[in-house]
């Protein structure tokens, strides 16, 4: 598998570096192969003059030297190179320059080529795409802007609908990664032209960075990017005859800030503002929920100073997107870490060494890079963190519970929908319906984005549903002597962390009951509908309340039990 314009070989390595294996190999004596357009050009290939930069969210590259060619190699020629039967690139050729020697009597050939996703980025698109499969959005551009490329699709890992996709003379490249990244997903040409949709599990690189593995390793620490205050203003996008609305919020890293105040005294704020638009909405909690994730994950990822490792390693099958484990105790460096970049040059045409720059990382972090890409570009629908992620844990039993947060997890998305009310009883006292319970109120559903510490616990409480009133006769008593009773309220779904209620969903209220004292008719009313505490509250968006189901015959209804509410439930993504 590939990430980011970079192939894994679905075959087996002859080895990952020379060792006395290879003795065995008919190309021992040359492992590395250059083709062009299909032809084996090595005797051309000048020693020590390959690069190959695999860098992450681009396509590959591939830089070498010619001597004395017999055939003038061209801009647009294929260029394949391979290690044993590995490819390790495959594409056209961008650049070729010539330069004779002093002599004239050698001329060198500068060359330059990119792998098949040159296909994409050399095409501009203007498209809009509605609710439509991932697969048919790439069938519909292999047939229209890429037609006769030579294109296919491969895997799909989630086929999922995109709600929106508009692109205003974008590269095509760039649209499908951001597809890709909406849908939790990573975007590349593999090495037989083959578009491929894979997810987000991003795979082990074949060799861990610790000492015996190593030539060279550094550490680089900066402030670079570092902000622990961020700003987010969010604009929505009006539907016609609508003012676009605006939500800005801010959030900041306390921690970070008493660490640089420990350091370097002063307030020790590192600040950043940011304007983004939400492609579909004007509701301002929609806005304010968009602008919450942007600004915790903008700190998740630049709330700590940057850390950058360089290695310089021998072997094979190091990639951009992979991810490597570290122990290099001398340079303060453990852990697993992202590779951001990888350069493989080649030694006497017989060993590959790589320049490895690498970065810690987490699953969700690079997961919610893909989702901020996808925000600013504003041309994919935005979707929540857990969309892009699909990690997520519902209850909907009512109860109390306890959840740990993952490790290496630092944001959660909590929905709260509380109990819906339960329908307030009927009143028969004439024998037929006179009077009908008012329904239940619907409940309340919160949102909220929260900074979580991995490990600590989060509690839960899912609110039950409120049962129906009973039904009977008033016989124009007050109260009801027959027992004629109210709708049960909904209970509240709650979030609880570190001691605070951080997000609730309130349950729907019971529904009054209806009462007769002829000549009175007085039907019962319905129940409110519950609100909450959150980030972003919907009154009355969450389960249903009781319906009152009484009708009016001449048979007596009574004893008769109204409907109850829909029990409420609490979801977390991460």
């Amino acid at each position: 598998m590939m990430l980011a314009g970079a192939g894994l070989a679905s075959v087996a390595l002859a080895s990952t570096e020379q060792d006395s294996g290879n003795a065995t190999d008919a190309q021992a004596i040359r492992p590395f192969t250059l083709e062009l357009n299909g032809v084996d050009v090595a005797d051309w290939f000048k020693v020590d003059s390959l690069q190959i930069s695999d860098t992450l969210g681009q396509p590959m590259s591939c830089q070498f030297t010619l001597v004395n060619p017999t055939t003038r190699p061209r801009p647009g020629d294929v260029v394949r190179v391979l290690y044993y039967s590995e490819v390790l690139i495959a594409g056209l050729m961008t650049r070729c320059q010539p330069t004779p020697s002093i002599d004239l009597g050698t001329t060198f050939y500068e060359c330059e080529s990119s792998d098949w996703s040159i296909l994409l980025t050399r095409r501009r698109i203007r498209r809009n795409f509605t609710d439509t499969p991932v697969a048919n959005i790439v069938d519909s551009i292999l047939d229209n802007e890429l037609a006769g490329d030579g294109l296919t699709i491969g895997t799909i890992d989630q086929g999922v609908n995109i709600p929106l996709v508009d692109v205003k003379n974008g590269r095509v490249f760039d649209m499908l990664r951001d597809i890709a990244g909406a849908t939790g997903q990573s975007m590349y040409v593999d090495f037989d032209k083959a578009i491929q949709f894979v997810s987000t599990s991003n795979p082990d690189a074949p060799k861990s960075l610790t000492y015996a593995t190593v030539e060279a390793s550094s550490l680089t620490e900066d402030l670079e990017g570092y902000r622990n205050v961020q700003k987010v203003i969010v604009t929505g996008t009006p539907a016609a005859g609508q003012d676009p609305e605006t939500a800005e919020v801010t959030r900041q890293n306390d921690e970070q800030i008493q660490a640089r105040i420990a350091i370097e005294g002063g307030t020790g704020r590192y600040e950043e503002i940011e304007e983004i638009t939400h492609p579909t909405s004007n509701n301002g909690g929609a806005l304010t929920l968009l602008g919450i994730g942007y600004a915790i994950i903008k700190l998740s990822i630049n709330g700590t100073p940057r850390k950058t490792l360089r290695c310089r390693i021998r072997g094979y099958g190091m990639r951009a997107g992979q991810i490597v484990t570290v122990d290099l105790p001398a340079v303060n460096a453990s852990g697993t870490w992202l590779i951001q970049r990888a350069t493989l040059s080649e030694q006497a045409i017989q060993y590959p060494v790589y320049e490895i720059e690498a970065t810690q990382s987490s699953s969700q972090i690079r997961a919610y890079e893909s989702w901020m890409n996808m925000v600013k570009a504003g041309k994919v629908i935005v979707q929540m963190p857990g969309s892009v992620t699909s990690n997520n844990v519902t209850y909907d039993t009512p109860g109390s519970y306890a959840w740990a947060v993952p490790a290496g997890v630092t944001s959660i998305t909590t929905t709260c929908v509380g109990g819906g009310g339960g329908a307030g009883g009927s009143d028969w006292s004439t024998g037929i319906l006179m009077a009908r319970g008012g329904n239940g109120g619907n409940s309340g559903r919160a949102v909220s984005i929260i900074s979580v510490l991995p490990g600590a616990t989060v509690t839960i409480a899912v609110g039950a549903a409120g049962t129906g009133g009973q039904d009977g006769y008033s016989y124009g008593s007050f109260p009801p002597i027959s027992g004629i009773s109210n709708g049960i309220v909904g209970g509240n779904s709650t979030i609880t962390y570190a001691g605070a209620v951080v997000c609730q969903g309130n349950g729907g209220d019971g529904g009054t009951p209806a009462y007769i004292s002829v000549p009175y008719v007085l039907p019962g009313s319905d129940g409110g509908d519950g609100s909450g505490i959150g980030d972003a509250v919907t009154v009355g968006g969450g389960e249903a309340g009781g319906i009152n189901d009484s009708v009016y015959t001449s048979y007596p209804g009574y004893p008769h039990t109204q409907a109850s509410g829909q029990d409420g439930y609490v979801t977390i993504e991460w």
